[in-house]
């Protein structure tokens, strides 16, 4: 039977030929349901979403604030590198970045993308709140054991996305390859060590930055 709502509410809907709607035809169909106050409940073609006007305006801006993002990837002017190791920091400054002294509680700020590249949960905790509504959360490292503790709630409310996993090492390596040989990408620069074969167990139990072990 239709149910009455009242006409501070919004009834929208995701057709099921756009899934993934840009942010223009977000913006016509939240034009089209604006001001109706009446809705008679049907069986939603792919998903439903009920929701305030200002929430759904604010979702409007957030989906564009996105896709201005995945435009600006791989154009940021400034990198800001956290840790709580004074030779990592060290290194990051010689490379250009900008260096942030943290004991991974507060962030200073958020930022439309960060990398999660420790080994501690504490650090991807932090790399978690310093990422900002809307933003993407990379993880490239590996946290052993049965469960790692996540957000979910604050992701889930703040739209945060979490990305984890390696790259495809093998697929990419000519391609690294040819940016060493090129001299545009320069791997040694962060090396810290580079042991023996012979020396790679007990190498790789001693702290270091960037261990690399060579077989002749």
């Amino acid at each position: 039977m239709p149910i009455e709502l009242p006409a501070r509410w919004l009834s929208f809907k995701l057709a099921a030929a756009d899934p993934h709607p840009s942010p223009s035809a977000l913006s016509r169909q939240i034009a089209d349901n604006r001001g109706d106050s009446t809705t008679t409940p049907t069986p939603p073609v792919a998903a439903g979403v009920l929701a305030r006007k200002p929430r759904a305006a604010r979702l409007v801006r957030s989906t564009a604030r996105l896709d201005q993002r995945r435009q600006w990837r791989g154009r940021s002017g400034r990198v800001d590198f956290a840790s709580s190791d004074a030779d990592s920091l060290g290194l990051a400054e010689t490379l250009g970045a900008h260096a942030m002294q943290t004991d991974f509680i507060k962030p200073p700020r958020t930022w439309p993308i960060v990398v999660d590249a420790g080994a501690s949960p504490d650090g991807l905790q932090y790399a978690i709140r310093a990422t900002e509504p809307e933003g993407v959360c990379q993880s490239v490292s590996f946290y052993p054991g049965p469960a790692t503790p996540l957000p979910l709630g604050r992701m889930y409310t703040l739209g945060v996305r979490l990305c984890v996993g390696r790259c495809h090492a093998a697929a990419l390596l000519p391609e690294v390859v040819g940016l060493i040989a090129a001299g545009r990408l320069h791997p040694e620069a962060v090396t810290t060590r580079v042991a023996d074969w012979e020396e790679a167990p007990q190498a790789f139990l001693e702290p270091g930055i960037k261990l690399v072990v060579q077989r002749a």
